[in-house]
């Protein structure tokens, strides 16, 4: 004690009275030691949930020092919702199991006695973006939208007409125009032309969402039943050990209650959903960390087998995208557009993330929850999703004046380029005239949900991108043995080519909703109007 007190006077001596006041190792230190990012529930809320920033791999994601970008193309998935109609009927059959005990549950469950449910299957919300609280989807797409305006907006000159294309259904367009609000502010209703594009098979290979029914045929992946193996299922169709635990210890917690092994993934859904809408949910603390686990891995397994690498169509239907992107970039911003706006659903999102080839894992087994898979639904496709693609243009000399504002101001550096215009509509070149871009100093960068991501057999260029010249013959070889009209039996009628980036209106028509909005609204027509078709997804 004296050894401490006679310290303590030794150092207000030279540091002064307020240094003896606190220890000298109480300021913050400049690197963290915790790392905490695996301990977030949002990175178990599938793609149900709220949308989180990708586990990235450390690279910065503003321009590489002396490159700046000069076109960009998004794929953004629609932003937080309720759920949909089929979802809502599982939660609300699993909730009844708890009828005939409502008011005597105790432990995890004590919090059902008072829980009022926040959507009903038969309520007119259904499927709908939410619009309140800390998730909220509406605040999440004019959020990323005045954000891109910072990062992006040296790519529009103030007055040029640009296009934005979304697919028909609902919530899609919504989160096309509160992005298009939050990009463009008060310019909005001037100067952006929503193109949508009908969910349907009739649009072949000119849509957002192409339809590739393959019978008999759903997924390569080793699943239980025979229905699984050749139909998607509503729901992944295996059950793990933790869902069976969880089952137990809740029962045993509270007498009466029958939960089976199947009825936990339905209850916990109910979880990311409520944090969509409500902006919290008391059953994240229902169940364990290891059950919550095995809840985004049971549906990462979903992904993987039925809308990723084992699922024969992915291929198909990421080819057009990815193929479309490649022609406008190596066409430029001159001759296509420098912003490429597009919206569509998360099963659009992984067939592209699939031929990109950065998230695939040949050791995946669905049979069993692991740890550490590159396929994490949650990382990939969040409600709220988005996959970037960036043109870069980079200077080969350190010391040129662009390479020095690169490096004085790296967040900011892409507002310091002249700003772009937009041309009319330009001819389709053609897939198989794709101009290949041999100009050395052209890279592409691909961005997901904020994270840049290496491609693995292409990132030797500035900040891990792959020059333009080795990203078209990566596509190449990506789509080379992938015939989309051939293995999606698309008709003679339907196009057969993705030309909606090189034809499309120019009005404001569609910008706004033009009508109510119906009970559970879902698919539309190029008009904007309600289609008298019925989707529950």
């Amino acid at each position: 004690m004296k050894f401490d007190l006679l310290a303590t006077i030794a150092l207000a001596s030279v540091m002064g009275v307020d240094a003896a006041q606190e220890p000298f190792y109480s300021n913050p230190k400049p690197y963290s030691q915790d790392f905490t990012d695996n301990y977030n529930f949002l990175k178990y809320t599938t793609w149900m949930g709220p949308w989180s920033q990708r586990r990235g791999v450390g690279i910065n994601r503003d321009p590489p020092k002396g490159c700046k970008v000069d076109q960009v193309a998004m794929m953004h998935r629609h932003a937080e919702r309720y759920p949909a109609s089929y979802a809502a009927k599982n939660m609300d059959k699993a909730l009844q199991k708890f009828d005939d005990v409502k008011g005597k549950l105790k432990d995890d469950l004590e919090f059902l006695n008072y829980w009022v449910p926040f959507v009903h299957a038969d309520d007119g919300i259904i499927g709908q973006e939410s619009m309140y609280g800390a998730y909220s989807g509406w605040l999440d797409a004019y959020h990323r939208g005045a954000l891109y305006r910072t990062r992006y907006g040296h790519l529009w000159d103030g007055q040029s007409t640009v296009p934005m294309f979304t697919s028909g259904f609902e919530r899609v367009a919504q989160t096309a125009r509160k992005f298009g609000q939050g990009f463009f502010g008060f310019n909005y209703t001037d100067v952006v032309a929503l193109n949508i594009y009908p969910e349907t098979a009739e649009q072949g290979a000119n849509t957002l969402t192409a339809v590739c029914n393959i019978p008999n045929n759903a997924t390569a992946c080793e699943v239980p039943t025979e229905d699984a193996k050749t139909e998607w299922p509503e729901d992944p169709p295996w059950v793990y050990p933790e869902f069976e635990q969880a089952a137990k210890r809740l029962n045993k917690a509270n007498k009466g209650l029958n939960l089976t092994a199947e009825d936990i993934p339905q209850l916990m859904s109910i979880a990311p959903f409520e944090l969509n809408v409500r902006g919290s949910s008391p059953w994240v603390g229902a169940f364990t960390a290891e059950e919550w686990a095995a809840f985004e891995y049971l549906h990462s397994a979903f992904y993987y087998c039925y809308a990723g690498p084992e699922a024969p169509s992915s291929l198909a239907l990421g080819s057009n995208y990815l193929n479309a992107t490649r022609v406008l970039f190596n066409q430029g911003p001159q001759d296509s557009m420098p912003m490429i706006w597009s919206f569509a659903h998360d099963t659009d999102i992984t067939p592209v993330v699939t031929l990109l080839g950065f998230a695939n894992d040949e050791k995946f087994d669905p049979t069993k929850v692991s740890y550490g898979s590159r396929w994490d639904v949650t990382d990939i496709v969040p409600e709220g999703a988005h996959l970037v693609f960036e043109r870069l243009v980079c200077e080969d000399d350190e010391d040129d004046e662009l390479a020095s504002l690169a490096s004085e101001y790296p967040s900011s550096f892409n507002a310091s380029s002249v700003n772009a215009t937009y041309a009319t509509n330009a001819t389709y070149p053609g897939a198989s005239n794709p101009n290949k871009g041999k100009n050395e100093n052209i890279y592409v960068r691909i961005v997901l949900n904020e994270a840049v991501v290496p491609l693995p057999a292409c990132n030797s260029g500035p900040g891990k991108s792959c020059k333009l010249s080795d990203f078209s013959e990566f596509v190449d070889g990506a789509i080379k043995d992938v015939d989309f009209v051939k293995t999606c039996n698309v008709s003679d009628s339907a196009p057969h080519t993705m030309t909606m980036f090189w034809d499309y209106n120019t009005t404001n028509s569609l910008d706004y909703n033009s009508y109510p909005i119906p009970y559970q609204a879902g698919l539309l027509d190029s008009d904007g109007q309600p289609s008298d078709d019925k989707s529950d997804y």
